[in-house]
């Protein structure tokens, strides 16, 4: 894609709640990461709960940023239209990053004694397992959720 194509994209209000969906993500990454990191490497919890409390931890300033910011909203939250279905899209990448860092966490285990090398490897397994349905989050928030056009917004 040429540089003139790149810049229509981000230019459009699709590319623009990217970039922004891009960045409510690093956010939400770092605390989520750094959360797992601190919680399995650091106090030794167990990579599964580790990474259910991290998931929270960046789960509501995630959910808060993309519905202000990403997309625009403003007001109250609706529970059933956005609240609900932003969790329950959560909770699917939350179940796929928990089985990832289990295998991880089995696997580092069988691989090493070090538990810095053992962390790095749970944390590499959640950002994988994250990043697989990060594409398809962006567009179901867009489209069901809190796009204009949104399919759960009956407000139009």
């Amino acid at each position: 894609m040429g540089s003139a194509a790149v810049r229509r994209v981000l230019g459009s209000d699709l590319g623009r709640k990217g970039v922004r969906y891009a960045a409510v993500s690093a956010v939400s990454i770092t605390i989520t990461e750094s959360v797992l990191a601190f919680t399995f490497g650091g106090l030794g919890w167990e990579a599964r709960l580790a990474n259910l409390v991290a998931f929270v931890s960046g789960g509501v300033p995630a959910y808060v940023l993309n519905r202000r910011w990403t997309w625009r909203k403003t007001g109250r939250s609706h529970l059933t239209r956005e609240v609900l279905p932003f969790w329950a899209l959560a909770f699917l990448g939350l179940g796929l990053s928990t089985l990832a860092v289990g295998v991880a966490d089995d696997v580092a285990t069988e691989l090493t004694d070090s538990r810095r090398l053992q962390t790095v490897l749970v944390v590499g397994a959640s950002l994988a397992a994250f990043g697989t349905v990060w594409v398809a989050k962006f567009f179901a928030f867009d489209r069901l959720l809190f796009g204009r056009d949104a399919l759960f917004d009956r407000r139009r």
